[in-house]
């Protein structure tokens, strides 16, 4: 058997709300909001470091690099309505 690194892995969070779903790459995540809203979204580490990044109208984001740290995401809907991951290590 031959084991190889897999190039892309995929997470799904949900929440009452909405769901979000990464696809981690090598150097970033690539991320939509179902149903699709735009918004802010922040990278927030164990070392309080907070990163904001725009999410379009069809619910798109990327961060990039991926922290080297563990790190959380909050979402924050256009309208208002906020959602934390858990911690997320990679």
């Amino acid at each position: 058997m031959r084991s190889e690194t897999a190039s892309v892995r995929a997470l799904t969070f949900t929440s009452a709300h909405f769901s979000m779903e990464l696809d981690v790459a090598e150097d970033s995540l690539l991320g939509q909001i179902m149903p699709p809203r735009g918004g802010m979204i922040e990278t927030r580490t164990g070392d309080d470091e907070t990163t904001a990044i725009p999410v379009n109208q069809l619910g798109r984001f990327s961060i990039e690099p991926i922290p080297a740290s563990p790190f959380r995401l909050h979402y924050r809907a256009a309208e208002g309505t906020d959602v934390v991951t858990g911690w997320i290590t990679l």
